[in-house]
């Protein structure tokens, strides 16, 4: 995979580059904007799309315009920064979550594992940007808590080093 990058008003656009030995293509997702933050060099992607041609500046080139995009997460896999910015940010918008099935409805909706999810769950609430309310079986967004690097999570930083460890066994193996 070459470029990837949100384009667009409000980035909502999923621009891409895809390359083989000898050649490229030129990849383009309307609405799929959200997805930039999730792909990186070693995300597989499963594309549905239909090729045409792409006229600008009086240049034709082949495009494959996105239908359905599926990622899939390289193995270890460990959530990055801008996938716990888009988790996060889906969190903010919608301040209360019924706790029952969340783990599997956020891992639907941001198309995240259920293991990277609660992962990030439990760094948020050691972070305390969110909490649990037992009482009402919810998992509430905090209004405005302190900035604080994910790292500073004792949760993250275990996970951190238990992803490299499986990694570096499996590169030496």
């Amino acid at each position: 995979m070459g470029d990837r990058r949100a384009i667009g008003k409000d980035n909502k656009h999923l621009k891409l580059t895809v390359r083989s030995r000898t050649s490229t293509l030129d990849v383009i997702g309307f609405g799929y904007g959200e997805h930039a933050a999730l792909i990186n060099s070693q995300t597989e992607l499963d594309l549905l799309g239909e090729l045409s041609v792409n006229e600008w500046n009086g240049q034709r080139k082949p495009q494959l315009q996105i239908h359905d995009l599926r990622t899939s997460p390289p193995s270890p896999a460990f959530p990055e920064r801008e996938q716990f910015g888009l988790l996060y940010k889906h969190l903010r918008q919608h301040k209360r979550f019924p706790i029952e099935g969340l783990t599997e409805t956020l891992a639907r909706t941001v198309r995240l594992t259920p293991e990277m999810i609660a992962l990030m769950l439990d760094v948020f609430t050691e972070l305390e940007f969110i909490r649990l309310d037992e009482e009402a079986q919810e998992l509430v967004v905090a209004d405005s808590p302190a900035k604080r690097d994910l790292s500073s999570s004792e949760a993250y930083r275990a996970a951190k080093r238990q992803t490299d460890t499986v990694y570096m066994s499996g590169v030496s193996s």
